[in-house]
């Protein structure tokens, strides 16, 4: 069993192996720091998160802003917009760890855990807009009887187009429950398993070897004399850079 293994990385030399070494240490290091941040979400509340710039709580759907998109994928197939109600002026979402593009993990004010993943679309001061791959729910109705120490139930969060409950539902606003969600940045999914694979990538036999002295041995890179992409001053809006900014720009294109 051995012998394959072997032939896999018989082309790696002792820089490459300590160079694999460090950084593979160095992630495990930073996910082990990654499950801790993960298990904030069961164990902390909205508000502390909140505070510690990783998560947004108490929030409301936007009326009228959701959209389902059939042809997106699973993750991306649903779209909202959340606000925070009743917030104080200086409370802004764009101040804040979780940003454009990052993933996400929605659940409930009441404990609800996961309601849905998906990525932060747009921030804007009073407003965050996410895409997310499952259906959530502005309010939810309470079922007749219903009793907050005895019998909580609430109609299912399933959508039907009429069911003979729906004419009583539309008579009986009152009975109508708003949903706060919490908003807390998925701590698993990081780059972190990119990242490995890249360092993976990198070591195997079938990647471009120049990368690896570079990278992994840091070998000096080679300039040529003069750029063969193109010439700087026929690219325009080249003439408002200053002398280092079009030295740094012609060097790298001559690498």
């Amino acid at each position: 069993m051995a012998k394959p293994f072997m032939e896999n990385t018989d082309h790696l030399n002792d820089k490459h192996k300590a160079f694999f070494k460090h950084w593979d240490t160095l992630l495990t290091k930073e996910e082990k720091g990654s499950f801790r941040f993960r298990r904030e979400i069961w164990t902390m509340a909205s508000s502390e998160r909140e505070a510690a710039g990783r998560c947004f709580g108490k929030l409301a759907i936007v009326p009228g802003s959701i959209s389902v998109d059939g042809n997106k994928q699973r993750i991306n197939k649903y779209t909202y917009t959340l606000e925070k109600p009743g917030s104080a002026g200086d409370f802004s979402f764009i101040e804040s760890q979780l940003g454009e593009g990052d993933p996400i993990v929605i659940s409930d004010e009441d404990g609800h855990i996961a309601l849905a993943i998906g990525y932060v679309s747009q921030l804007r001061k009073n407003r965050i807009m996410v895409q997310v791959d499952r259906r959530l729910h502005s309010a939810r109705t309470r079922q007749k009887n219903f009793n907050e120490d005895s019998n909580q139930v609430f109609d299912g969060i399933v959508e039907v187009n009429c069911t003979p409950r729906t004419p009583a539902l539309a008579r009986q606003p009152s009975e109508r429950e708003e949903v706060f969600y919490r908003i807390d940045k998925d701590e698993f999914i990081n780059g972190m398993a990119g990242i490995r694979n890249n360092l993976i990538q990198i070591m195997s036999k079938e990647a471009n070897s120049k990368y690896r002295r570079l990278i992994a041995e840091l070998l000096p890179p080679e300039f040529k004399e003069s750029p063969t992409a193109y010439r700087l001053d026929e690219v325009p809006g080249a003439g408002s850079l200053n002398e280092d900014q079009k030295n740094a720009v012609t060097k790298v294109m001559s690498g």
